[in-house]
């Protein structure tokens, strides 16, 4: 489990940026929730609840994220890929964990949201320090180019039609992880270095579908 951990000092990190890998407690501390909650939720923004961000789409609660972030493992220098960017605080937080030595490539079909996104990530200067790369696009129609990654994200139901699970895990690189929802489900796939998958389920889960 995460533990608590005391707020980074001003030798990691500064109110604008974080140059250096942080490890989950610390990027829970300096990326804060309330950056990139809608303004008309500000208040709620340390609840643990779900939050609206319009057409359908809602903010991950916080007890959610801690679960994927977890998950996912991430470590400084990785290179990660996240479909479903919504306002941008999942891959904030992955970015301020692999710092400027990785990369999260994150995905945003819907427009209004990638820009909202891309407006959220630069109050902590994630874009312009290229730990981020944030695209206004499908992405699971754009697996390749910076394929294979060390893990993958999807932060919602896989849409009608759009790529499988198959085709995230031969994205992922030997070792890597891929976590997504199906259903009530949320899946982890793991790819061992000989190219075979190994999948765990965990019921209890409730995402709204990625746009297709």
């Amino acid at each position: 489990m995460i533990k608590q951990a005391k707020r980074p000092s001003v030798r990691n990190t500064s109110r604008k940026h974080a140059s250096q890998a942080l490890s989950p407690a610390e990027a829970f501390l300096f990326i804060e929730r309330k950056a990139f909650v809608p303004s008309e939720f500000a208040s709620l923004a340390t609840s643990d609840i779900p939050l609206p961000l319009g057409g359908g789409r809602v903010m991950l609660q916080p007890s959610v994220v801690r679960v994927l972030v977890e998950m996912l493992a991430p470590e400084p220098g990785q290179i990660i890929l996240v479909i479903g960017a919504g306002s941008g605080y999942v891959p904030a937080l992955l970015g301020a964990m692999v710092g400027e030595t990785g990369r999260v490539i994150a995905f945003e079909e819907d427009r209004e949201l990638a820009a909202l996104a891309k407006e959220n990530l630069e109050k902590f200067s994630l874009l312009r320090q290229g730990v981020v790369e944030l695209r206004a696009e499908d992405g699971f129609r754009s697996l390749t180019p910076h394929a294979p990654y060390h893990a993958i994200l999807a932060c919602g139901t896989l849409p009608e039609g759009s790529a499988s699970s198959t085709d995230l895990l031969d994205a992922l690189s030997p070792g890597g992880r891929l976590i997504y929802p199906s259903g009530e489900w949320l899946c982890m796939a793991h790819k061992n270095a000989f190219g075979a998958s190994r999948k765990q389920t965990f019921k209890g889960f409730s995402f709204a579908p990625l746009k297709g």
